[in-house]
C-alpha cells in the first residue's frame, strides 16, 4: 500500500513539473484601467489658483497693480487636474496572477 501511494505521489509530481498553473485576474488596485487616476489634484506649478503670479519686477514692466499674471499652462486655468500614475500593483498591465 505504501508503495502505490509513494509510486501516485512521484507520479504525480512528475506530471506538474516545471509547469505552473496561474489565473490572470483584473488588479484590485486600477480594476484593470492600467492607470490610477487622483482627481482635482492642486495644481503645482501654479499653486491651485490657475494663474501665475506676477513679481514686483514683472508688475512694474507691465505697469499693472494686480499680481494676476498669464494662465496656467499646466492646468489650463482650471488650478486642478486629474493626477494619473501608472499602477504599481500590476506595474500597468491591468492583471495580476493569483
Amino acid at each position: 500500500m505504501k508503495n502505490k501511494v509513494l509510486a501516485c505521489l512521484i507520479a504525480l509530481t512528475m506530471i506538474g513539473a516545471g509547469v505552473v498553473y496561474a489565473k490572470e485576474i483584473k488588479c484590485p488596485d486600477c480594476k484593470g484601467k492600467k492607470q490610477i487616476v487622483v482627481k482635482n489634484t492642486p495644481c503645482a506649478p501654479c499653486k491651485g489658483k490657475g494663474y501665475y503670479e506676477l513679481t514686483e519686477r514683472e508688475m512694474m514692466a507691465k505697469g499693472t497693480l494686480s499680481r494676476k499674471g498669464d494662465k496656467c499652462t499646466s492646468c489650463n486655468g482650471k488650478g486642478k487636474y486629474d493626477r494619473k500614475y501608472t499602477c504599481t500593483t500590476c506595474g500597468g498591465d491591468g492583471k495580476i496572477e493569483k
